[in-house]
């Protein structure tokens, strides 16, 4: 991900002290970067950390793939989003509305339908693109710190999953309040260490990661007070309002957050070894199926080579990704399994584990093995 002037040190994002102690995530450096956690605040962050210009540039041009996740889970996502927002806030106030990372604009589209006055950035030309053309949204093309900043015109600005990519998070939570109105709305989401899966979230491009306890001291220090804030499975619900700023000195413990990270780690570690085991278990098998062309197998084809399994069609219910080539294979439609006669089919999603599992369960009659790759509790 580039050499050492890509990467510049730097201190605390959150309570500015260069006291740290680093995190051993167990992989390499180049796909996690290099984590830290400060013994003043708790927060996990990268230092050093890659720079604002090679991060614009990774987000223009690489951070997109010919595969992305269903245009059905995300939809589906984006209605409970906005249920869950429903649940604190009247809706009909919080036009207009700004997404940033709007990515394909399903949460846009959700917003346009509840009558809202909607707009979205999004980093990569050619999610924006795809959104304003295929949905008829309005996208702008641009990382959110860079297009002219509008004070006060907001009632309602949403990330999901955006806070932990941005360079300087405090910075951009400060942004985000100059641009709300005093009545305005904040609703984000950010990935935590809560319920590990085979997704990392130490990753390159998350060079901040959370806990509820430095989430919500970073708003409160930004200015927000916080109406929800909800761990739930591997992720962070915040809903918040403008307020006064409380810089009040009273953090977590690091040494409970960094205990939790290890714990994280070590059950993750446990994740990978049972999908190992999993899979060996069918590496004489002849015929093999996929169910998922989304990042859930690109991660597992990266922590096991799939290379070595005799796969031999890939499939996945969005229509947008069928016909789109995957670790070798054409996309196909599920409907195609309907005729599949082999041994195995992996069912390459945590999710939707059990959805799809029900979803294919005419082939279990049939002595197809479904494989399911994760034991949750």
């Amino acid at each position: 991900m580039g050499d050492d002037s890509t990467f510049f040190k730097r201190p605390c994002p959150l309570c500015g002290t260069q006291d740290s102690v680093k995190l051993n995530i167990g992989e390499p450096v180049e796909r996690v970067g290099h984590n830290v956690l400060c013994s003043i605040c708790g927060l996990m962050y990268h230092n050093p950390v890659m720079t604002a210009k090679a991060m614009a540039r990774f987000y223009s041009e690489d951070y997109v793939t010919n595969y992305r996740d269903s245009e059905v889970m995300s939809q589906a996502l984006a209605t409970q989003r906005v249920n869950l927002l429903k649940k604190y806030i009247d809706v009909k106030t919080i036009a207009p509305a700004l997404e940033i990372g709007a990515a394909y604009g399903a949460y846009l589209l959700t917003l346009n339908n509840e009558g809202i006055k909607a707009h979205g950035i999004e980093p990569s030309r050619k999610m924006a693109e795809w959104a304003n053309t295929e949905k008829n949204l309005d996208v702008i093309a641009n990382i959110y710190e860079s297009v002219p900043e509008r004070p006060g015109y907001f009632g309602s600005i949403h990330l999901f999953h955006v806070l932990e990519h941005v360079l300087e998070p405090h910075s951009t939570l400060e942004r985000i309040r100059r641009e709300l109105r005093e009545d305005g709305v904040l609703y984000l989401a950010v990935p935590t260490i809560n319920a590990p899966q085979l997704a990392m979230v130490y990753k390159m491009i998350h060079p901040t990661v959370f806990v509820p306890e430095t989430l919500q001291k970073m708003l409160e220090v930004v200015g927000f007070k916080i109406i929800l804030l909800e761990e739930k499975g591997h992720n962070i619900h915040v809903i918040a309002r403008p307020s006064i700023p409380n810089k009040d000195l009273d953090y977590a413990n690091p040494k409970l957050i960094f205990s939790r990270a290890e714990n994280y780690l070590s059950k993750r570690e446990q994740i990978v070894n049972h999908i190992h085991e999993t899979l060996d278990d069918i590496k004489d098998a002849q015929n093999i199926a996929i169910y998922g062309a989304g990042h859930n197998t690109t991660d597992l084809d990266r922590i096991y080579c799939l290379d070595g399994l005799s796969i031999t069609g890939i499939y996945d219910n969005d229509p947008n990704k069928q016909g789109i080539k995957l670790l070798g294979h054409s996309i196909q439609s599920p409907k195609a399994l309907e005729k599949f006669n082999g041994d195995a089919v992996i069912i390459s999603s945590y999710a939707f584990q059990e959805e799809i599992s029900e979803q294919l369960s005419y082939l279990k009659k049939r002595g197809v093995k479904l494989v399911q790759l994760y034991e949750k509790n």
